[in-house]
């Protein structure tokens, strides 16, 4: 969950591109932003200048945001093959700990 004026989402861009980077040829990752209260047109924008190339959806009525009970942004969530969610991180999260996040679920795989 993001948006284009959060400071601390914009701090945080590089290490998702990373991340992202790292993870996209295992194939078995799909990562999404979620835009929060911002426009799509900003969110766009934000994701060029970023170099972030994953798709994102746009929450305008707020039901993702509540699904998932965020209150505040940049909010990451890993969720497994089940929909499980197995890390639910609030603030700005660097590259190495989303990827050791992602391996930890992996792990916990059937």
């Amino acid at each position: 969950f993001f948006a284009s004026w959060c400071p601390p989402c914009r701090e945080e861009a590089p290490d998702l591109r990373a991340a992202w980077n790292h993870e996209k040829p295992k194939g078995d990752v799909v990562m999404a932003g979620v835009v929060y209260n911002d426009s799509t047109a900003a969110a766009q924008r934000y994701l060029n200048e970023n170099g972030l190339s994953y798709p994102y959806v746009d929450d305008f009525d707020g039901k993702l945001s509540s699904a998932f009970r965020v209150t505040g942004i940049p909010k990451t969530l890993v969720i497994d093959s089940n929909g499980k969610i197995t890390v639910a991180h609030f603030g700005s999260i660097n590259a190495q700990q989303l990827i050791a996040s992602i391996d930890d679920t992996r792990r916990q795989q059937p």
